[in-house]
């Protein structure tokens, strides 16, 4: 105490006030006395300037000692207070100091009662100021970590949480500081915690402490994840621990759900790779509500397909148990995501009336099947979903699209082996009649022939011989068209250029030109490949002329014949493959058919375009390259 301490002394004998601002004032230079004779004046003169301490008799007039304690507590509640009496007893001492008096002091006759009083003057008045020294520090204290953007408090030795910041009241999920407060800090760390034990060290050792990621417990019971430190401090003037705690809460759930989002991702590849293995569609689509229940963990599923113009439900969650097709136009959002080819996410049903998919349902995921159908997902909460769960389920959507489209190619092979197993039989039939019914009599005829010139000459004899050759030719092509339809069971790597080399030798080519711009060894029947490509070497000279450039080739997934001859008209490649078509007039118009049947009896596709040059080109896709 530098500065001297301003005593009121409150009593009804002004002669003993007196009496004791002397004794006291010779004693000790630090005191300025006050005198009052009453609570009534005391507490006027508390209002007129500044006390450092009361000392009041108990007996006094209007109102006693402890009501006028009463009457300055209220709006001095640090004053320090003593009472100093000669009429008191053990229950006025023990009511003083319950009513908050800081002193309770006896007048006795002896010599140094007021160097006495002095002392307990000083004592209380020290005590005050240290007191208040340690509120305006803990408030400083406050004040500072108030402002500290991260969650902390301060946890006292009986491991009781004696402050909390408003980051911690908000991190902690309370309403205020009073919620945490007193409380015990078990209570949202758990005693087996790192953390819990990090605080421990912390009180008992006086040293600093770190801890590194660890769970704590709001105020509603969920777990949340942190990472902080806790440093010895004084708190009240008591020893405690400051928690400083960094919320990492939603960098966990992020990580959590970007490490399920990546499970659930490589499951759907394990499980793309099962549904591209289904035999059927309704083996797809049931293996797909499989997933979506066990993998993305939809609780609500189901697979529509569309049947002339109508969903129809083809496989759904077991607890899916109503539900009613109806026309795309009227399906709502399901009908609109089928006719926009569009994903749609709702999270909010009661705002989007389209959104009804089955029943009352407040949110959805629903994804067309391009072609095929819809997909839906649907939940009776708001909210139930996110992009990543759109993601997930656009991702199946495409293994299930796959493998649909890969049945309904199956199926259109199927059905195409069987139209030219048909034809084959059909064409067998012909090749055994043109064979035996009509070979036998055409080589009759020749002999007959030959046997007429023998005996007359007639220029009426050669039309007939012409006549007799182009049956002939009509009739190997008639056969070789029956035969090169038939379906390539045991194909063998074939070389390009080498095969293209050898049918340029074959063919009657005068001034033609051959290049092959690059060469690969397919898979391919090596007998009727050569006959495909004669045919087009012959069809190249017939129509582009004699000195015609002929070019092989390759392209993306097969090979390419040109010519730099006059080309086909537009009009005329659609047809170009047709048995009874031909541009030229003595043309049998099989040429191009034995080509489209050996490409079709390999599995390859074949098309007639344009060449650079403007001459015809023929495109074969589909082509398997070893």
């Amino acid at each position: 105490m530098t500065d001297a301490i301003c005593l009121l002394h409150v009593d009804d004998d002004p002669e003993f006030t007196e009496l004791t601002a002397e004794f006291i004032g010779r004693e000790f230079d630090a005191f300025e006395t006050v005198q009052a004779v009453d609570a009534e004046e005391g507490l006027a003169q508390l209002d007129d300037q500044p006390i450092d301490c009361v000392v009041s008799d108990y007996k006094l007039p209007g109102i006693d000692g402890i009501e006028f304690l009463e009457s300055v507590r209220a709006d001095h509640p640090d004053l320090p207070f003593i009472i100093f009496t000669g009429k008191g007893s053990e229950a006025v001492a023990s009511e003083a100091i319950s009513a908050g008096a800081t002193d309770y002091f006896r007048k006795e006759r002896i010599g140094n009662q007021y160097d006495l009083l002095a002392n307990r003057v000083m004592n209380a008045v020290g005590a005050s100021e240290a007191r208040q020294r340690v509120k305006e520090r803990t408030q400083e204290y406050r004040m500072l970590v108030e402002r500290t953007p991260v969650p902390l408090l301060v946890v006292g030795n009986d491991h009781e949480i004696r402050y909390v910041n408003s980051h911690a009241v908000d991190t902690f999920g309370a309403d205020k500081e009073s919620d945490l407060i007193g409380e015990a800090v078990s209570t949202f760390v758990p005693e087996s915690d790192v953390a819990y034990s990090r605080l421990e060290e912390a009180l008992e050792e006086r040293t600093p402490a770190e801890f590194a990621e660890h769970e704590f417990i709001d105020i509603d019971g969920n777990t949340r994840y942190g990472r902080g430190s806790v440093v010895p401090v004084t708190f009240g003037g008591e020893p405690a621990a400051q928690v400083v705690i960094s919320d990492i809460t939603e960098r966990k759930r992020h990580e959590r759900r970007v490490k399920q989002h990546q499970e659930q991702i490589t499951q759907l590849h394990e499980i793309g790779v099962e549904i591209a293995g289904c035999e059927s569609k309704q083996e797809v689509y049931e293996l797909m509500v499989e997933a979506t229940e066990g993998i993305l963990d939809l609780d609500l599923c189901i697979v529509d397909s569309v049947e002339d113009g109508r969903l129809v439900a083809r496989a759904t969650s077991s607890e899916l148990t109503e539900y009613e097709e109806s026309p795309v136009e009227d399906a709502g959002i399901a009908g609109k995501a089928y006719r926009t080819g569009e994903s749609y996410l709702v999270n909010d049903g009661s705002n989007n009336p389209a959104a009804d998919p089955v029943g009352e349902f407040e949110s959805a995921i629903t994804v067309p099947i391009e072609d095929f159908g819809v997909f839906q997902a649907t939940a009776r909460d708001p909210d139930s979903f996110d992009g990543r769960d759109l993601e997930l389920v656009e991702l199946l959507v495409g293994h299930v699209r796959e493998a649909l489209v890969r049945l309904d190619q199956e199926e259109r092979l199927r059905e195409q082996r069987d139209r030219l197993r048909r034809e084959n039989e059909r064409l067998d039939q012909f090749a055994s009649i043109v064979s035996h019914d009509i070979r036998n009599p055409l080589n009759v005829a020749k002999l007959r022939l030959d046997l007429a010139r023998d005996e007359v000459d007639s220029d009426h004899l050669g039309a007939v011989a012409e006549s007799i050759d182009r049956i002939e030719t009509l009739t190997d092509d008639l056969l070789s068209l029956a035969r090169m339809g038939e379906t390539i069971t045991d194909p063998a790597p074939v070389d390009i250029e080498h095969i293209a080399t050898a049918c340029w030798q074959n063919v009657e080519t005068a001034d033609a030109t051959l290049s092959v711009s690059k060469s690969a060894r397919i898979e391919a029947d090596d007998t009727r490949l050569q006959q495909l490509i004669e045919n087009l070497f012959r069809n190249a000279i017939e129509h582009g002329g004699e000195d015609v450039t002929v070019t092989v080739g390759l392209l993306g997934g097969g090979f390419y014949v040109e010519d730099d001859g006059d080309g086909l008209p537009p009009e005329a490649r659609e047809r170009a493959f047709d048995t009874d078509f031909s541009t030229r007039d003595e043309g049998t118009g099989f040429g191009l058919a034995i080509v489209s049947r050996i490409a079709e009896a390999h599995g390859w596709c074949v098309t007639a375009t344009e060449s650079d040059a403007g001459g015809a080109r023929f495109e074969f896709r589909g082509v398997e390259t070893v």
